[in-house]
């Protein structure tokens, strides 16, 4: 169903651009955040303090680059390299150039691209890291292979090669490179070659992927011996237990301990149906929620299709009134010319003023149907609010898990880019904090497309790890927005996703672009996740993956999601933004109260520091106390 949805986001998302709503510059606050790198930056220089420096100047690039500002990015790298030399830090300065050689590969320029693939080539040999040798050869190749100098590249691919192969386990760069190899030869024209390691190529990728299920199955399989197993050293025990008590006779034991088989077989029966109904409706519920979607966006579209019409007939309008004020001006100059009587002129300046003045009331009479159109689209964004609202999950089912726990989520708009998600699934418990690409109506749209992977993800494919999680929303959301070809919309999502093991005593988390705060005896620890987005450039092929950080729970601890809109609003005396820093003293602060207490004096302190202004972006901060069961 989502495959059948491409061609309407292509459409709407050309609406939107046609309209402006997109362009590569930075907007106020992030212009903000990279001024104040910048000049933390040149005070640092100023003291001396390189590696302050080298962090910020590193950020403000990181931003002007994501935000597809190249210029401005490329020249704040070019200020941290020789300062990560300076230091000693040539790990970071390999980072600084491969960063330059993506984004002049980017704009096309590839003999710049070289000349940095190339730097962090000579330095990775100096560290003498086989890793990062291997990973700088094949990006070398990879921009001689774009500059059509195939023999240089083939060289760089073979000393990849025989690095590789003196490795264990490292299929993935192995598979790369013949890849890489296969490329070349078909620019060589060299056939024979080309298929020989295409065909390694295959073979490796096959390989990796049979791998990967196999593994997944192994793991499936193993849970399900163990869960049998537990269930069959039960019933052993049980049957112990009643042969030592009971002082009836073997042949009555016998049938007993068969009817006890019979029952324990009709009750796993029981349990199977059941989990299949539960697993049907969740299937159910995600079907009709992918219906309510493309409802919801067939209507929008048919609004947008009636307001492209009604712009056509009012610039319609307009240039008939053009044409008829020329007519005019032209017939007052013909009867000056020709002379005509007073009483004739008159009569013509009084027909055309009844034109004119007919064409005018025809005007206000299209504005006025414009202003009722835009508030029936208003109404409409009302109406679908409720229904994102609706899809959302329900805050009691999340109480009934959580009691201690609070939801403070405020979009900036009608409708929110912001959203959070929760499951329940084999006695663990999976939630989400989400921030999508952009505000009210884009916003949403990736909210409810991200609402409907994360569904299907977990509750249909029971993936239940936070990184592959991670990965398949990925792998979604680059397929339902086609992206990965030129001049395609960069739209995504940063996220926390937390599954909670409370039997077993274990939070995994997985993190876009997003940090996750963890509180434990009044100690507070800030898991940051991977600094790129779902969605983003740097995942398309697969040059990198989410990380999964485990925690164990060996006390009462409370964990906090949350998206950035809470701490970049401005307010304050100041009119600058809350921070992450105030953010964690605030939540360190409030620790002796309860969550719901917690929640209340988060809300109040946000429209506090808000005060009149205006709210910058949607709005989401989770917070959940896990008490996890006794042994």
């Amino acid at each position: 169903m989502i495959k059948k949805s491409k061609l309407l986001f292509y459409l709407l998302m050309n609406l939107l651009l046609s309209a402006g709503a997109y362009a590569q510059q930075l907007n106020t606050a992030q212009q903000a955040e990279v001024n104040n790198y910048i000049a933390q930056a040149e005070k640092a220089l100023a003291q001396d303090d390189k590696n302050l420096a080298t962090d910020r100047y590193s950020k403000a690039a990181h931003i002007y680059w994501t935000n597809g500002v190249n210029d401005k990015a490329i020249e704040y790298y070019e200020k941290v390299i020789p300062l990560q030399l300076e230091r000693g830090n040539k790990g970071g300065a390999i980072k600084s150039c491969s960063s330059l050689m993506n984004i002049y590969s980017d704009i096309g320029n590839n003999e710049k691209a070289l000349l940095y693939a190339q730097k962090a080539l000579a330095l990775a040999r100096e560290i003498q890291k086989a890793e990062r040798i291997i990973e700088n050869l094949n990006n070398t190749a990879i921009i001689l292979r774009e500059l059509k100098r195939y023999n240089e590249a083939l060289e760089l691919l073979n000393e990849s090669l025989a690095l590789i192969l003196q490795q264990k386990d490292n299929q993935k760069d192995l598979r790369t490179c013949y890849n890489e190899m296969a490329q070349n030869y078909t620019g060589l024209n060299d056939t024979q070659n080309a298929m020989l390691y295409y065909n390694y190529f295959k073979t490796f990728d096959k390989y990796m992927v049979s791998t990967e299920k196999l593994e997944m199955e192994k793991k499936q399989a193993v849970a399900v011996a163990q869960a049998t197993a537990s269930r069959l050293k039960l019933q052993l025990e049980q049957l112990e237990h009643a042969r030592t008590r009971d002082s009836l006779s073997n042949a009555e034991k016998k049938a007993k301990d068969q009817q006890l088989e019979i029952d324990l077989l009709n009750q796993n029966k029981k349990i199977s149906e059941l989990e299949l109904e539960r697993q049907n409706a969740q299937i159910n519920k995600a079907r009709t929620e992918k219906y309510i979607l493309f409802g919801i966006l067939g209507f929008i579209f048919l609004i947008f299709i009636l307001l492209y019409f009604q712009f056509r007939q009012k610039k319609k309008a307009n240039l008939l009134l053009a044409k008829k004020n020329h007519q005019l001006e032209e017939q007052k100059e013909e009867i000056s010319m020709k002379n005509l009587s007073l009483r004739t002129l008159n009569s013509t300046l009084e027909k055309q003023r009844a034109e004119l003045a007919d064409k005018n009331e025809l005007l206000e009479k299209q504005k006025s149907e414009l202003a009722q159109k835009n508030e029936q689209i208003r109404q409409s964004i009302v109406y679908a609010s409720k229904i994102q609202e609706a899809i959302l999950p329900s805050q009691k089912a999340i109480m009934q898990d959580f009691p201690n726990s609070f939801i403070f989520y405020r979009p900036r708009d009608i409708v929110s880019g912001d959203f959070y998600w929760y499951s329940e699934k084999e006695g663990k418990q999976i939630i989400a904090a989400v921030d999508c690409t952009g505000h009210s109506v884009p916003g949403a749209f990736m909210s409810m497309i991200g609402n409907t992977l994360l569904n299907e993800i977990v509750n249909e494919k029971n993936i239940l790890h936070p990184a592959q999680i991670l990965d398949k929303l990925h792998d979604g959301i680059v397929s339902t927005l086609n992206q990965g070809r030129e001049n395609d919309p960069k739209d995504g999502m940063d996220i926390t996703l937390c599954v909670i093991d409370k039997k077993n005593k274990e939070l995994e988390i997985s993190a876009a672009n997003h940090s996750v705060f963890i509180i434990a005896n009044n100690n507070l620890q800030e898991i940051e996740g991977d600094i790129f987005s779902i969605g983003d450039e740097m995942l398309l092929h697969k040059k990198s993956s989410f990380t999964n950080h485990t925690v164990f729970l060996d006390q009462e601890t409370t964990i906090y999601l949350m998206s950035d809109g809470y701490q970049d609003q401005f307010g304050g005396n100041n009119n600058t933004k809350f921070m992450k820093f105030n953010l964690k003293k605030t939540l360190l602060s409030i620790q002796n109260l309860s969550l719901k207490e917690q929640g209340e004096f988060m809300i109040h302190t946000f429209y506090s520091w808000k005060g009149e202004r205006q709210q910058i972006d949607d709005v989401l901060l989770i917070g959940l106390k896990i008490e996890c069961e006794e042994e």
